[in-house]
C-alpha cells in the first residue's frame, strides 16, 4: 500500500511539474538589441566617435560583449565582455553610450564594431547585431577661408586652406562652379606650407575673365591625402561674387577646319589641322576626338590659346601623327567645340574624315569651294595637300 500511495504521488508530482516547466520555457526574457549608431560616420585626426545601443528586455541589461577590429588584418582594438551599466529610457527599453578615441598615431580606415551582445539580469544573452563601421582619416576637415567675398570686372579669387595632418599632405581635389555649371574639377598633387605643429596651409587661386558671367563662384568638393595614405573628408563650399559688366553671353562658331598632311622618311605621316571661328570674347578651350580603323586614339577637351587674328577672328593650330605602324584607312577628327571667355560653348562642327593611304590622289568635296586639290606621294617627305571644312576624303 505504501509503494502505491508513493507511485500516485510520484505521478502525481510528476504531472504539476511538467505544465509548470513549459510555461517557464515561454516566458523566457531574451534581450534583443533594436540598434547601433554613431554619431558620425567618419572621425578626422584626434576625434571621438560616440555609439549608442538601443536594447529591448524585461529586466535590467547588465552585461556588453563587443570587439573593435582596425584597418590592420587580424588587428582587434579591444575584444570580449564585462559588466556594463545601461540606463533605462523607457518601458522595457534600455541604452549604453560608447565612446571610441582615436589620435593621429592611429592608423587610418575602417573600423569595425562587432560581434555586439547583451546580457540581462535574467542571464539570457541577446543575438549578435550587425557589424557597424565608422572611418577614421589621420588628416583633418579642411577649414576654406576665402580671401576676396567679391570681385568685379573679372580677376582673380583666392581661397587659403588649412588642414591638420599627422604627415604631409600631398594631394588636393577640388572643384569650380560658376553660374554656366562646372568650370574644373579633380585633382593632383599639390604643395603645402607648413604653419605650425601638424598644421599645413595652401592658397587656390582660380582666375575668372572679365568676360565671364556674373553671379556667383563656387569652390567646392575641397579634400585633401596626406603622405600617410590619408584622405580629408570634405571642406564646405565657399561662393564668391563676381560682377562682370562686359560678360559675354554670346556662343562663339566654328568657320572652318582645314588641314594639311606631311610625312617623313620613315613613313610617319603628320596630320595638322587648322581651326578657324568667331567670338566676341577670347576663346580658351577646346573638345575634340581623333579616331581611326582601330578605334579611338585620343579625346577629350583642355584650355587652348587660340591667337587673335581681327576682332572677333581667332585661330589655332593643332596636329597628330600616324605612325607608320598604324594602320591605313579612314582617320577622322570629331565632336570638334570650342568655348570662350564667357563660359559659352560652340556647336560642334561637322566630322573631318582622311582617308589614309600609301600613294594616294586627292580630291576633295568642299562645300565652301575654298579648298585646293594636289597630287602627294606620301611616302616621299616632299609635299603638302591643304583642305577646308568639309568632309574630305584623300
Amino acid at each position: 500500500m505504501i509503494r502505491t500511495k508513493l507511485g500516485k504521488y510520484a505521478l502525481f508530482t510528476a504531472l504539476t511539474v511538467l505544465p509548470t516547466f513549459s510555461l517557464m520555457a515561454q516566458d523566457v526574457d531574451k534581450p534583443v538589441i533594436q540598434d547601433i549608431s554613431f554619431n558620425s560616420s567618419d572621425v578626422d585626426f584626434d576625434g571621438t566617435a560616440e555609439y549608442k545601443i538601443t536594447v529591448k528586455s524585461k529586466s535590467p541589461v547588465t552585461f556588453l560583449s563587443s570587439s573593435l577590429k582596425t584597418p590592420i588584418e587580424g588587428k582587434y582594438r579591444w575584444g570580449g565582455g564585462q559588466g556594463m551599466t545601461f540606463n533605462k529610457i523607457g518601458d522595457d527599453l534600455y541604452e549604453y553610450t560608447g565612446r571610441v578615441s582615436f589620435d593621429k598615431y592611429d592608423t587610418p580606415g575602417e573600423y569595425k564594431l562587432e560581434g555586439v551582445t547583451v546580457e540581462n539580469a535574467a542571464r539570457v544573452e541577446s543575438d549578435p547585431f550587425e557589424t557597424k563601421v565608422v572611418n577614421f582619416r589621420n588628416i583633418s576637415k579642411p577649414i576654406i577661408t576665402p580671401l576676396q567675398s567679391s570681385i568685379k570686372d573679372g580677376g582673380s579669387v583666392s581661397y587659403k586652406v588649412q588642414v591638420r595632418s599627422f604627415c604631409p599632405p600631398n594631394f588636393l581635389n577640388s572643384s569650380f562652379e560658376g553660374p554656366n555649371g562646372n568650370i574644373y574639377g579633380g585633382g593632383s598633387g599639390h604643395s603645402f606650407n607648413r604653419v605650425g605643429d601638424d598644421l599645413y596651409e595652401t592658397t587656390i587661386t582660380n582666375r575668372v575673365s572679365e568676360f565671364a558671367p556674373s553671379g556667383d563662384y563656387t569652390l567646392n568638393h575641397v579634400s585633401i591625402e596626406n603622405a600617410c595614405n590619408g584622405v580629408s573628408s570634405v571642406g564646405e563650399s565657399v561662393v564668391t561674387k563676381v560682377d562682370n559688366p562686359k560678360e559675354d553671353i554670346s556662343k562663339p562658331v566654328i568657320e572652318d577646319i582645314s588641314y594639311t598632311l606631311s610625312d617623313d622618311a620613315s613613313g610617319d605621316i603628320r596630320v595638322t589641322f587648322t581651326l578657324k571661328a568667331n567670338s566676341k570674347s577670347p576663346i580658351t578651350f577646346l573638345s575634340s576626338s581623333f579616331e581611326g580603323p582601330n578605334g579611338n586614339i585620343w579625346g577629350g577637351g583642355q584650355g587652348t590659346s587660340f591667337t587673335k587674328l581681327s576682332e572677333g577672328k581667332y585661330e589655332h593650330t593643332f596636329s597628330t601623327t600616324i605612325s607608320s605602324y598604324e594602320p591605313r584607312g579612314l582617320y577622322t577628327l570629331s565632336y570638334v567645340s570650342v568655348e570662350n571667355a564667357g563660359m559659352n560653348e560652340s556647336e560642334k562642327y561637322r566630322d573631318i574624315v582622311i582617308n589614309i593611304k600609301d600613294k594616294v590622289k586627292t580630291e576633295a568635296v568642299n562645300n565652301s569651294s575654298r579648298g585646293t586639290v594636289k597630287e602627294v606621294d606620301t611616302n616621299t617627305g616632299t609635299s603638302v595637300k591643304k583642305r577646308s571644312s568639309a568632309v574630305i576624303e584623300q
